[in-house]
């Protein structure tokens, strides 16, 4: 939690609920991602019951709809006739339905630039959110997330949209005949390019 509140930058926290709304994200992000339904709903009243004492009533502004923190939310720009997608700036979403266009944008400029793997994806409201939640451990240092969910579930799609919202590489390991030695050829790259070109977000299949 207190590594999501240095994650941002001061010029969007300009008052005293900008802070508490990034709190109580970076507390649903850490730990009711992490549970299910009936878990994370007792989480989140618990500590919005907290945070209700501590700051005054700030239930009407505590929903996921109104409270959705995102890197990718800057528009790309144009620069040398080339469309840019800005660097991870980490700020609130006016509304789950601006991102969803935003990351509708930017999957279209996926596409122009990966015509022979194009992504497909319906951004329905689990998935908006599911790029939300995968971008922000993409952005923290030495971060890792397992992804769960049944075959054809949209796991690697969105690790996929995540990562280039980012500016990252999408490596995933292949799966089958896979030699040691490739294994480590690749791991070899990865780290020069890591280390010399952009970041690089590993999937490693089940």
């Amino acid at each position: 939690v207190a590594l999501g509140l240095t994650m941002v930058n001061t010029d969007v926290l300009s008052t005293e609920l900008d802070v508490i709304l990034l709190y109580e994200h970076e507390l649903r992000r850490v730990f009711c991602d992490k549970l299910d339904s009936a878990d994370s709903n007792w989480v989140t009243e618990q500590y919005t019951k907290d945070i209700e004492s501590t700051f005054g009533d700030t239930a009407g502004y505590l929903r996921e709809d109104h409270n959705l923190w995102a890197y990718f939310m800057r528009e790309n720009y144009e620069e040398d006739g080339e469309t840019i997608i800005p660097q991870p700036y980490y700020q609130m979403a006016d509304s789950e339905l601006d991102v969803r266009y935003r990351l509708e944008s930017i999957m279209g400029h996926y596409n122009d630039t990966h015509p022979k793997a194009p992504l497909k994806l319906i951004l329905f409201d689990y998935a908006v959110q599911g790029v939300v939640k995968i971008s922000r451990c993409l952005h923290s240092p030495s971060t890792s997330l397992l992804l769960m969910g049944i075959p054809g579930s949209g796991r690697r799609s969105l690790t996929r949209l995540a990562a280039y919202a980012m500016g990252q590489m999408f490596f995933e390991l292949p799966t089958g005949n896979y030699p040691h030695q490739s294994f480590l050829d690749d791991l070899r790259a990865l780290h020069k390019v890591a280390a010399i070109t952009q970041p690089v977000a590993l999937l490693v299949p089940e």
